[in-house]
């Protein structure tokens, strides 16, 4: 399996590490990806750099799902970006997909990707946008070629849950009891 993760300014550290650490124990390969820049700079001001810009991915196909943190670079950067609303419109349309955390299932709620289906996000997010999405009490929801979660207390589950629905329970659960340290 092959994950693009969208990094940007802003983003949330832990929803994006921490998801990308239970993917890299699951075995998926992982491409970090920004749009303007590879240096990064985090929420809480580390600096890190993506592997690649989006445009300059040769072949969106790659990859079997998009990963989309949470945090300011959602408001502040990819909210606006007709850039990430077409990466986002290639998964949909692929049927692949689309993880989103914490304030990120924003950008599936407003092209109405997450109509008369359940999902979650960060209390707030959703409020000021016109959709027919069905907001779940669950910190991690998947409905059909989505999953959403609430925030980064979530993050591990929200990576457990990406590993299950590529791998299957089974899967997920080894993992699981590998991060608890259960043999």
């Amino acid at each position: 399996m092959k994950a693009l993760i969208i990094l940007e300014n802003g983003f949330e550290d832990t929803e994006a590490l921490a998801t990308y650490d239970v993917l890299k124990r699951a075995c998926f390969e992982l491409v970090s990806a920004s749009f303007d820049s590879c240096d990064i700079i985090t929420q809480c001001g580390h600096h890190i750099k993506s592997n690649v810009l989006v445009k300059d991915i040769k072949d969106l196909n790659c990859f079997d799902c998009l990963v989309i943190p949470g945090g300011r670079a959602v408001f502040n950067i990819l909210n606006k970006k007709k850039e990430l609303d077409d990466l986002v419109d290639f998964f949909y349309n692929k049927k692949k997909l689309i993880a989103c955390i914490c304030a990120a299932p924003m950008v599936l709620l407003k092209r109405g990707y997450l109509d008369n289906l359940e999902y979650t996000c960060f209390p707030g997010c959703d409020l000021d946008i016109k959709h027919k999405g069905i907001r779940a009490k669950d910190g991690v929801v998947r409905a059909n070629n989505f999953i959403t979660a609430t925030s980064m207390y979530y993050s591990i589950p929200f990576g457990l849950e990406i590993v299950e629905y590529f791998k299957g329970k089974e899967e997920k659960e080894k993992l699981l009891n590998s991060l608890k340290g259960i043999r």
